[in-house]
């Protein structure tokens, strides 16, 4: 037997913004602004790794054909030979044994000439990331663990980095793949995505993303590290621990954040990984429609 939640109940929260409710206006919060268009059934919320409701949102995006955010390609995104972080919290649904994007350029065919970084889970549900030479689009580096996989419904933090010519994969702070490289990444000029892989339509990401984050310019993680703790910024975050953690990142580095995007009239769940509640079936409204959120 299901238990009935009252809307009223203190655990919902009502955020209002100019978008007539529709649950679908995403913002950069970079100082880059980018524009950032939606497509498919991409949605935001207050489910987070943080415990604090207001300012900790994610997407959800359904994993259907074209889900995701997408950005029109700029010079900021030209990473080149320079250090740089792109990162997120990602909370994948039941969907093992698929690939699935978390964030990079591609065309609409797929091609590795319309690549730069590449960042997903494998179908072996491992986190991998590939880098596509400048010189050489086929001759690309490849980081993935050998052994480390993602499980469904919980919380990771995870980031592809670069440091001078040392290359890591970091799974909740822990480099779990590496390698030395000093290859300059390739200049794409397809479109950027988030939860997807830029223009292509295949391998979509099925799960929440809260706080991605790309740095142009500094490395943010120069070794194993304890993940942040509260939202990142355009020059840090809230961490537990300083130790291989750039808090004092330029503004100008950071050049998309996605980590305080809460616009349009909704009633959503408030709902994180560090309270457990008994009440199970919980469900979020957008406009009009129910969808079940745990």
């Amino acid at each position: 037997r299901q238990r009935q939640i009252c809307i009223r109940d203190s655990l919902l929260i009502h955020g209002d913004g100019s978008n007539a409710g529709q649950n679908n206006t995403f913002l950069d919060s970079s100082d880059s602004n980018h524009t950032v268009t939606a497509s498919g059934g991409v949605y935001q919320g207050t489910f987070s790794p943080f415990s604090e409701p207001e300012g900790n949102w994610s997407i959800y995006c359904d994993g259907t054909t074209d889900t995701g955010l997408h950005i029109t390609d700029h010079a900021d995104f030209n990473i080149a030979s320079q250090n740089f972080c792109m990162e997120a919290w990602i909370h994948v649904d039941a969907d093992t044994g698929n690939t699935r994007y978390i964030a990079g350029h591609s065309n609409a065919a797929g091609q590795n000439a319309s690549g730069a970084v590449q960042f997903q889970i494998g179908s072996n549900n491992k986190l991998t990331a590939y880098i596509f030479n400048a010189a050489d689009t086929d001759n690309y580096l490849t980081l993935e663990p050998s052994s480390t996989t993602i499980a469904d419904n919980r919380w990771y933090h995870v980031a592809v980095v670069r440091n001078g010519t040392a290359w890591n994969l970091y799974q909740d702070g822990v480099s779990i793949a590496n390698v030395t490289s000093s290859i300059a990444v390739n200049n794409s000029t397809s479109k950027f995505g988030i939860g997807l892989l830029g223009e292509y339509t295949a391998g979509h990401f099925k799960g929440y993303i809260s706080n991605f984050r790309l740095v142009v310019g500094s490395p943010v993680y120069t070794g194993n590290f304890t993940p942040p703790s509260g939202p990142l910024t355009t020059t840090g975050g809230t961490y537990p621990s300083n130790t291989n953690v750039n808090t004092s990142i330029p503004a100008a580095h950071t050049k998309i954040l996605t980590a305080q995007n809460s616009s349009g009239s909704l009633v959503l769940l408030f709902f994180h990984p560090y309270f457990f509640y008994t009440l199970k079936n919980w469900y979020v409204r957008t406009n009009s429609n129910w969808r079940k959120a745990i």
